[in-house]
């Protein structure tokens, strides 16, 4: 019988039953009077092959369930997988009790290998607790864990350790005590180095309910992984530390896991000092740390870091220097870090190394009050060299939005000279960079003082090659624009901007139109009808059909804040006069902007481009037709 049919007395179904899960069991040729008897036996013996018993199910769900044990001893590996999934499902039809004795065991004993079948198993045992039976029975899964936890496959090994860490604090205390409590002790002890790379990630949660002797325990088994020959287990545990320092009581703080940090500090490989600064966070996130302990012992570990010969290492502690700085307790232990973090800028240090510190350099100041800034950065900005352009570019923008702290006057004084240095520069990047931050430092100065400068730097970057910072340069207009008001930008800037819509990147076409349709929205309808139209009104017979159709993009988009009167009079007439182009591609543009003045509109002028619409309709070319004819369709 197929194990989805049912028959329709009950005793036909209780055959039915305990046949279909004989089959699943013990065989397929368990059949007929013969194979009931020995179905029988089994179940009376309780033997299944495949080290689980014989189970009974209730009706409902019995097919799903049959399929997915028979997935779960089948060897393809897909299967596997999807029963693994589903298990929580075959738990319940079993219930919490033959969960435990019969569903773990046979986990247990049947997946032993396969990386992709375990790492499932493994995500799946930090959620099992209910269908254990809660957590009065979760220590049954700890003999599972501990198996998955000690696989070589790291994928395995991190999604047991993530189930272990959800089991640990919901044993019982005797479970902790009597089973966990001594698995610890054992895997930190063994002569594996996956288990010890597991369990010292498992530390930080067993610590949280530890009793004070188990705590001092504890601890000196996680100095055997911090000082533990194999680099692989060192690295784990340098791992559990920052989490360490995060439970840990502050008189442990400053004396055993201080000096655990300075010993991996202390390393010669760089694997283990990458993790050292997220260590250092944690220590000065900690209420009441003591600031003379930064001052000294955490300051020494920071300026040995700074320096370290890797430049991964060093490219480590700058990126996160800003949030380092950002918890230490007050201004007077932050100002003992500003000269530390500058050493980054020393002319022997790699160019990537410069670049992160100087991406970071106003993020690290901006925790910093004004007269450090003035007394101890400043000083240090004017001696930063270096010529690689990514540097440059990162350095000019932290200049520039580090002003923020500052007041009017030292603005003026100490960095307003910098920024017109920059704009002098030669490379096109640092000039585009300058341009494009100038909203940083709007609180500080009026732009129109330095139109001068900012025009002759664009005059370097318009036909730069990189289309990226032409783009960057057109996007700053928008706040150039509305600092300097209409009539100064429609005197330095408005020819210059329009220019961009000749472009022979789409991109900044695009660009142009969205940044021209914001300056638009800003200075109002006449603006557009006295200075934008007639700036840009000569693209109209443009040799490019490309900026052709550019410019009806524009008008498009001005649409959407014009008024109906102004979109008759002043935009209709403009994209009319391309109705006969000889470009499919600008007639097809012609009819999109239509369509847009059309729904833009109020009648009668709705008849009026409705008009024009149908005019497409018996358009040559097919797509502008049928676009044509998709537009009234629309109406």
């Amino acid at each position: 019988m197929n194990c989805t049919s049912f028959p329709s007395t009950e005793a036909e179904k209780s055959n039915s039953i305990r046949e279909t899960w004989f089959r699943m069991t013990v065989g397929e040729e368990a059949t007929g009077s013969a194979g009931a008897t020995r179905m029988r036996g089994a179940a009376n013996n309780k033997i299944w092959q495949g080290s689980i018993t014989f189970m009974k199910v209730e009706e409902e769900g019995l097919g799903l369930v049959a399929g997915l044990i028979e997935y779960l001893k089948t060897d393809d590996e897909g299967k596997q997988i999807h029963a693994l999934r589903n298990v929580k499902t075959i738990s319940d039809t079993l219930g919490p009790e033959r969960t435990r004795n019969e569903l773990i065991p046979f986990l247990l004993d049947t997946f032993t290998e396969g990386d992709r079948v375990l790492q499932v198993l493994a995500e799946e045992l930090g959620d099992f607790v209910h269908q254990v039976g809660g957590e009065q029975h979760a220590s049954i899964l700890i003999p599972l864990l501990e198996s998955l936890v000690s696989v070589e496959d790291v994928k395995v090994k991190t999604a047991a350790v993530n189930s272990f860490i959800k089991i640990i604090p919901i044993l019982p205390q005797r479970a902790y005590d009597k089973e966990l409590f001594p698995l610890i002790e054992t895997m930190t002890s063994s002569d594996t180095f996956t288990q010890k790379v597991s369990v010292a990630l498992l530390y930080p949660e067993m610590y949280k309910r530890a009793t004070t002797q188990q705590r001092e325990e504890l601890l000196s088994m996680f100095q055997q992984l911090v000082d533990d020959e194999t680099v692989v287990v060192r690295r784990s545990a340098t791992r559990a530390l920052k989490d360490l320092v995060a439970v840990a009581e502050l008189r442990i703080r400053t004396t055993v896991l201080m000096g655990m940090t300075q010993t991996l500090a202390d390393s010669e490989r760089d694997t283990l000092k990458l993790w050292i600064m997220d260590i250092l966070i944690e220590f000065v996130k900690s209420p009441h740390f003591p600031a003379t302990d930064i001052r000294t012992r955490i300051l020494e570990i920071y300026q040995a870091l700074s320096k370290d010969p890797s430049w991964r290492v060093q490219f480590k502690v700058a990126e996160l220097s800003p949030l380092f700085i950002k918890h230490l307790p007050d201004n007077a232990v932050r100002a003992e870090f500003v000269r530390p973090y500058f050493g980054f800028f020393d002319n022997d240090r790699d160019s990537v190394v410069k670049t992160i510190a100087a991406t970071n350099l106003a993020a690290f100041c901006s925790f910093l009050p004004p007269d450090t800034i003035v007394r101890i950065v400043i000083p240090q900005l004017k001696d930063v060299r270096e010529e690689s352009i990514q540097f440059r570019e990162a350095f000019v923008a932290s200049v520039m939005e580090l002003s923020q702290n500052l007041s009017r006057e030292e603005f003026a004084k100490y960095i307003m000279p910098m920024i017109t240095g920059f704009l002098e520069e030669q490379t096109p990047e640092v000039r585009a960079s300058t341009i494009s931050h100038l909203a940083s430092v709007q609180k500080h100065m009026d732009i129109s003082t330095i139109i001068q400068q900012i025009t002759d730097s664009l005059d370097l970057v318009a036909s730069d090659r990189q289309w990226r910072i032409r783009i960057e340069i057109i996007e700053s207009f928008t706040y150039i624009a509305q600092q300097l008001g209409p009539a100064q930008f429609d005197k330095d800037l408005l020819q210059f901007c329009s220019e961009y819509l000749c472009d022979s990147v789409a991109k900044v076409r695009e660009s142009t139109v969205g940044v021209l349709s914001q300056i638009a929205g800003s200075f109002g309808l006449e603006w557009i009808r006295n200075s934008l139209f007639p700036s840009v009104g000569r693209f109209i017979t443009h040799n490019s059909y490309l900026v052709r159709s550019t410019l009806l993009q524009l008008y498009s988009n001005v649409t959407k804040i014009s008024t109906t009167p102004f979109i008759v009079s002043d935009i209709l007439p403009r994209v009319i006069r391309l109705t006969n182009d000889r470009i499919p591609n600008v007639r097809f543009h012609v009819v999109k902007a239509l369509a847009v003045l059309g729904h833009a509109v109020e009648k009668p002028a709705t008849d009026q481009i409705l008009e024009h619409l149908r005019h497409f309709t018996t358009d040559r070319d097919r797509d502008v037709k049928k676009m044509a004819q998709d537009a009234l369709d629309e109406f």
